[in-house]
């Protein structure tokens, strides 16, 4: 039997300095995963996290869950956009309420609507 992916937004927070960054995946273990070898490769699209996770080494930094999300089911082709679509807006949802856009508190770097239609 297929294990159950975890879906949802997740957090990962530096225990430095509390900076974060805030993800969302259809599944989160496989892109945590993804950030740690683009961290071990020097190669993660985030220079900030990278740099800090290669610096301080990923020992000090944590990854938790913000928000598990149960998505609709549906055909997997039909239902590709809707799941984005709802989990970018919990993403945006996390990276608002925790600022982690603001470089003094985390590492994303895009803007976020200040108020977004669902």
């Amino acid at each position: 039997m297929q294990e159950d992916k975890l879906v949802g937004v997740y957090c990962l927070k530096n225990k430095i300095n509390g900076k974060m960054f805030v993800g969302s995946s259809s599944d989160v273990k496989k892109s945590l995963g993804r950030h740690k070898y683009r961290v071990k490769r020097g190669r993660h699209y985030n220079t900030g996290l990278l740099n800090d996770m290669t610096t301080l080494g990923m020992a000090n930094f944590t990854a938790s869950m913000l928000e598990v999300i149960t998505l609709p089911v549906g055909d997997p082709y039909n239902m590709a956009r809707p799941h984005r679509r709802i989990l970018r807006t919990a993403e945006n949802k996390w990276i608002r309420n925790l600022r982690s856009n603001d470089p003094a508190f985390g590492y994303n770097r895009k803007r976020v609507k200040l108020l977004e239609l669902e």
